[in-house]
């Protein structure tokens, strides 16, 4: 081989080591930059997703926080509820305590009247309605009621008594009493009683008594 044939051979496998050089440098150079952008956008999208999870998050955390204090609300609710039940439950039983007392008091008053039972009389009635014992009568106090009189009742022909209506407060109550007779045909009714109490120390005594239409 001519000397001039090896240079240029020579030069020309150069250029080809330097051209694939090249090519295998420049493939790296784009290789690395194609995963830097990947990296990037990988990144990218990781932060968009942290933002969105910790957004997500807070607004649990705010749902979990709203969904407590209604709990809390709902149990206020649930024991405020529970203890209007108890306090109308305790409000119906004195009701009932203090109407079932006056009943019996009011029984034993007519029936101590109708016996003329002086004694049992005067444990029964209280200020504001004297006993006349010899006229078998009451006398009934008070600016609004002086001069009245109610006379004892006598209750052979009365076959039964219905208590129509009660009411009632801290300091006073009001109770009215149908008197009935009966026969063999007919039932009618012979008056209507209102009878006061008022508290005292160890019960209700009844202070003022009166026929009603």
């Amino acid at each position: 081989m001519s000397p001039m044939k090896k240079i240029y051979f020579s030069m020309a496998a150069a250029g080809v080591l330097f051209t694939i050089g090249c090519s295998d440098n420049e493939q790296a150079l784009q290789t690395g930059n194609w995963d830097e952008e990947t990296m990037n956008e990988t990144s990218a999208e990781l932060a968009a997703q942290l933002e969105e999870s910790e957004n997500r998050r807070e607004e649990l955390e705010e749902e979990v926080l709203d969904l407590r204090e209604e709990n809390l609300e709902l149990k206020d609710d649930v024991l405020t509820y529970k203890q209007q039940v108890i306090d109308q439950q305790q409000e119906f039983d004195e009701d009932i305590r203090l109407r079932t007392s006056l009943q019996q008091r009011a029984k034993d008053f007519f029936h101590a009247m109708h016996e003329r039972d002086i004694e049992e009389l005067e444990g029964l009635t209280g200020e504001g309605l004297l006993i006349e014992e010899e006229e078998e009568l009451f006398r009934i106090e008070g600016d609004d009621k002086s001069g009245r009189s109610f006379h004892f009742m006598q209750l052979d022909r009365t076959h039964f008594v219905y208590q129509r209506g009660i009411q009632t407060s801290e300091d006073r109550a009001v109770a009215e009493y149908e008197f009935y007779m009966a026969d063999e045909e007919t039932i009618s009714r012979s008056g209507i009683v209102e009878l006061t109490f008022e508290p005292s120390d160890e019960d209700w005594n009844i202070t003022s008594i009166a026929y009603i239409n």
